[in-house]
């Protein structure tokens, strides 16, 4: 009896410790298991979040990928989670954390300091995908997350994401994710923008300073080739680049093109013979 006692009594002891409810912050809030608070503040973890347990049991609450904390005014960025949080909290404990918050409204303000964010919800559910896929694959490239998250939040084109801290393979893959989810076919280029004025990486400056691609096509001939940029109306506003004597065959072109002196717009590129024939033309977004 008493050994049977003894081992009920370790059984229990031991549950106690290991057992800890695990919930979404979704379920968390939909039970009232938890109260939080959530501000802003300058710096690189940003995201201030404030969490009680309101339970007599402990509990892991998973702050999940694309969840989003939103100020009353909608004045300010909402911030994102992009990589996903576990808490564990005591019965009855409040923590303070720092988490690391990405910008969800590329036209927004960026937060200011004591910025209370009291609403939450889960963004679009095919970022919340991406992101977790992102997380799958263990990339941790801040500017391929704050794109990613921008691409859904406010439509910029697919040609924006990119990265120059990560290999072309995992961003080649990232890009397939998205367009096999969105039905449509990866970007021919990219594009990049100028920092915001005030040096925060959450601030979308909305200027494109350079694209980058390769131009694929046929030369049916050996001879010169050009390398044109028009606009809608098909005027040719620059020539990028001239190739002598061209030989036949395919070729692959590469294209670094600054979009300095270049008015916002819808562009072609084009790749034209000697006689101004079009051999073959690709459509190209400066905006």
């Amino acid at each position: 009896m008493k050994i049977s006692f003894l081992i009920i009594v370790t059984h229990l002891l031991i549950t106690q410790v290991v057992t800890a409810e695990n919930l979404t912050f979704e379920e968390a809030l939909k039970a009232k298991a938890i109260r939080y608070d959530v501000k802003s503040e300058t710096g690189l973890r940003r995201m201030f979040l404030k969490i009680k347990n309101n339970r007599k049991n402990k509990i892991k609450v998973a702050v999940e990928s694309g969840r989003f904390f939103l100020e009353e005014s909608g004045q300010y960025q909402p911030f994102v989670v992009a990589r996903p949080v576990a808490i564990r909290l005591e019965a009855g404990e409040e923590r303070e954390i720092w988490m690391e918050g990405y910008c969800g409204n590329s036209g927004a303000s960026s937060p200011k300091n004591n910025l209370k964010f009291n609403r939450t919800k889960m963004g679009p559910q095919l970022l919340c995908e991406v992101l977790q896929q992102m997380n799958e694959e263990k990339i941790v490239s801040k500017s391929l997350y704050q794109k990613v998250i921008w691409h859904f939040t406010n439509n910029h084109q697919l040609a924006s994401v990119c990265a120059q801290d990560l290999d072309s393979i995992t961003l080649k893959k990232t890009i397939q994710f998205i367009c096999a989810k969105e039905k449509a076919n990866p970007s021919w280029y990219s594009i990049e923008y100028a920092n915001a004025e005030s040096g925060d990486d959450l601030e979308f400056s909305g200027i494109p300073t350079q694209i980058k691609g390769t131009l694929s096509f046929y030369n049916p001939q050996r001879e010169t080739v050009s390398v044109e940029l028009a606009n809608e109306s098909g005027e040719t506003v620059r020539v990028i680049q001239v190739h002598l004597g061209q030989p036949q065959g395919f070729a692959n072109l590469p294209l670094d093109l600054s979009l300095s002196k270049i008015p916002k717009g819808k562009y072609q590129v084009r790749v034209v013979n000697r006689e101004g024939k079009s051999l073959k033309e690709w459509p190209l977004y400066a905006s």
